[in-house]
C-alpha cells in the first residue's frame, strides 16, 4: 500500500516536468540535403531519407556501422531525368521509413532500362535510367 502513493508522486512529478530545452524538435519537412533523418517526412519535399552502408566521402565501408544502424539516414535528392536508378527500388529491409543506398526517381519519372528483356520468369533492365513514363 505504501508503494501506491510513491508511484503517484513519481508520475505527478514526471508529468509536471517541462520539456528539456536541449532537445530540438524539428518541424516536418525541415531537414535539408545531407542532414540526418529518421522518416521520409523529416526531409524537404525534393529529398528522401536514405540509409547507406557506406560512410564518408570516400565511401569506405566501416564494419558494423551500416550493418546495424538502421534507425537513421541522410536526406538526399531524388534521382533526376537520365540519372541511373534501380528499377525495383526498395526500402531498407530493416526500416521501411528509409530507402536503401539512394532515392528513387523524382515524381513524374520512372526507372526503366534503355532496353528491357522480358522472359517467362524474369525481367532484365539494361542501363536503367530515370525516364518519362512510356505512353
Amino acid at each position: 500500500m505504501k508503494t501506491l502513493p510513491i508511484l503517484l508522486l513519481v508520475v505527478a512529478l514526471a508529468a509536471s516536468q517541462s520539456p528539456d530545452p536541449s532537445v530540438t524538435v524539428r518541424p516536418s519537412g525541415s531537414v535539408t540535403s545531407g542532414g540526418t533523418c529518421s522518416h521520409q517526412s523529416d526531409c524537404e519535399d525534393s529529398l528522401c531519407c536514405v540509409h547507406s552502408s557506406f560512410i564518408g566521402k570516400r565511401r569506405k565501408r566501416l564494419f558494423l556501422d551500416g550493418l546495424f544502424n538502421h534507425d537513421h539516414g541522410t536526406c538526399k535528392p531524388h534521382r533526376k531525368l537520365n540519372e541511373t536508378c534501380l528499377p525495383f527500388m526498395t526500402h531498407d529491409i530493416f526500416n521501411h521509413e528509409l530507402y536503401e543506398s539512394y532515392c528513387p526517381c523524382e515524381q513524374g519519372l520512372e526507372c526503366r532500362g534503355v532496353t528491357v528483356d522480358e522472359a517467362e520468369h524474369s525481367v532484365v533492365h539494361h542501363n536503367p535510367r530515370c525516364q518519362p513514363p512510356e505512353s
